[in-house]
């Protein structure tokens, strides 16, 4: 709502033009803060060329809206306590994600996103590593702190330059 309000209060088609032209949009919200209000991510059916949009801590009422940014590079979307991004099956464009700290358990789709080549999903609940095996151009893949039991099947990723796997000390007991 406060960014809908910031688009009616600049609605001449000058100032639509400027913004329309935006290349990334963040929206996240410091960690210390109380997220007092929801944003509608309506506003950014207005942003049709946004590349990159960051969502870290929001409170966003939903992220449908997200499905419409055809040419989106870059999301991150830490912190926002989702269990399921299969919304994310349009997002063809997409080679940064971020999703750290969520409640994921799959995260099957990314496997249909063939641009994606930096991946960080630290801190979520995620099993298996078999959904990245058809990323070939994946190089960056950060899946520390989950439940990650079997890295075999990252070998067949030739790509992959940089993995992390980091655990809690209590993971390894």
């Amino acid at each position: 709502k406060l960014i809908r309000k910031l688009v009616r209060a600049n609605s001449d088609d000058e100032a639509l033009a400027k913004i329309s032209q935006l290349d990334v949009i963040d929206l996240s919200v410091d960690p210390w803060m109380k997220r007092p209000w929801a944003l509608d991510l309506d506003v950014l059916l207005l942003l049709p060329r946004v590349k990159g949009v960051k969502l870290n801590g929001s409170r966003c009422l939903t992220l449908e809206p997200l499905v419409h940014l055809k040419s989106i590079q870059t999301l991150a979307v830490d912190d926002l306590e989702l269990a399921d991004v299969s919304w994310m099956s349009t997002l063809m464009e997409l080679e940064f994600f971020s999703a750290r700290r969520n409640k994921l358990r799959s995260v099957d789709i990314l496997a249909a996103l063939p641009s994606l080549r930096e991946i960080h999903l630290a801190e979520n609940s995620l099993t298996t590593l078999k959904p990245f095996v058809g990323l070939q151009k994946i190089r960056v893949l950060d899946v520390s702190q989950n439940m990650i039991a079997d890295i075999s099947p990252l070998g067949k990723i030739k790509s992959l330059r940089v993995l992390r796997l980091r655990r809690k000390y209590r993971d390894w007991e």
